[in-house]
């Protein structure tokens, strides 16, 4: 199953995102792909279900909304 998740800004630039469409580093066959961007740095994201991708995603969504908040 592939998936790609992302938040883009007003100016189409992703702000953040979850996906597995490309490896974090350069991966052996076989390895998991499943990672998170968030500004300009790549994280590996531990992949359980879709479910709690969903819920990761949103939650991620919501802390960027609220730090976006505490700034104005």
């Amino acid at each position: 199953m592939n998936y790609s998740l992302t938040l883009h800004g007003p100016d189409d630039k992703r702000i953040l995102g979850f996906d597995n469409s490309h490896p974090v580093r350069p991966a052996r066959r076989g390895e998991p792909q499943d990672h998170r961007h968030a500004a300009e740095t790549i994280k590996p994201y531990e992949y359980k279900d879709a479910a709690a991708l969903l819920e990761a995603f949103w939650a991620a969504v919501d802390a960027y909304m609220e730090a976006l908040e505490t700034k104005r």
